[in-house]
């Protein structure tokens, strides 16, 4: 009997062993501010010798290019801060998600921070979404990561124009 149980408990073991353990990247797959505890993308552009009335209209240019007038919610514009701020929807890997967006102009500089995303369909905030965890979650995460991360490379390469 003690041969059958010791028997069991190595095959139970070697099956346990050949397993391999998935680890779920949850948030890791998106720049997460601890302090907020929110992620946030934040791009800095430069272009030099570019004034802050220009570079203020090829952000603004963006944003109703990219979104079009009902895509982009609430705007709220502050030219003689050179701010722009509000609400505007970034495709997503399966649906849009919606974000606020605030947008700085400087002499020659954009500083663009993008947080509080929020998936359209559902209403879930998008750090909400990478805590339920598992393999397809991690690859639909990794896949608006990539999206969000275009969008921005479309700001940049409009702002440098």
């Amino acid at each position: 009997m003690k041969k059958l149980y010791l028997l069991l408990t190595l095959l139970l073991l070697s099956f346990s062993g050949t397993a391999q353990k998935y680890h779920f990247k949850g948030l890791h797959n998106f720049p997460y501010d601890s302090t907020t505890r929110k992620v946030r993308y934040v791009e800095v552009i430069s272009v030099p010798g570019t004034s802050r009335a220009d570079l203020y209209r090829r952000a603004r240019q963006w944003l109703t290019d990219k979104n079009g007038p009902l895509g982009l919610g609430t705007l709220i514009s502050v030219p003689e801060e050179g701010q722009l701020r509000g609400r505007l929807v970034l495709t997503g890997a399966s649906q849009p998600f919606r974000a606020f967006f605030l947008f700085e102009v400087l002499e020659g500089q954009l500083r663009c921070s993008l947080t509080d995303f929020t998936a359209s369909m559902d209403g879930m905030r998008l750090e909400e979404l990478a805590a339920k965890g598992g393999r397809r979650l991690d690859e639909w995460l990794e896949q608006n990561d990539a999206r969000f991360r275009e969008s921005l490379a479309s700001l940049r390469q409009t702002v440098q124009q």
